[in-house]
């Protein structure tokens, strides 16, 4: 005598129940949850497209506040050399440095310019080869 076993499994992940069970759903009811699910997806994009903005704004406003609080810190610093303050003239000049370094490490670090062949990856590991040396396993019949 031979048995059979015949198993079914199905499985759906997702913001909207399974197709046969939206099907169950009134009409109405199916419009408001596509509405649901797509306006999760629209957010999200809009959300994306304002952050962009944003960012592109102050790509453009960000070297020109930097250069005018350098320019400041240039001027007091020249003043300061000349009443015979050298310190304070010195940190002084520090400061467009900083400024300059970290304007140009936030514009190196921004992600949203990235495409994905700039974006940094992790490199896998070279593989040893094992079909020769010290390291082959030996098979001994």
């Amino acid at each position: 005598m031979v048995a059979a076993v015949l198993e079914q499994q199905s499985q759906w992940s997702g913001m909207l129940p399974p197709p046969q069970d939206f099907a169950q759903y009134p009409p109405h009811v199916q419009e408001r949850m596509m509405r649901w699910n797509d306006a999760t997806t629209t957010d999200e994009s809009t959300r994306q497209d304002q952050l962009v903005a944003a960012e592109i704004e102050a790509s453009k406003t960000g070297p020109n506040r930097a250069l005018a609080f350098a320019t400041l810190c240039v001027v007091l610093a020249f003043v300061l050399f000349i009443v015979g303050e050298p310190v304070g003239g010195g940190l002084m000049l520090g400061v467009p440095v900083f400024t300059f370094t970290a304007q140009l490490i936030q514009s190196v670090r921004s992600r949203s310019s990235r495409t994905d062949d700039q974006a940094p990856r992790a490199v896998p590991p070279e593989a040893p080869d094992l079909s020769s040396g010290p390291e082959a396993p030996q098979i001994n019949p």
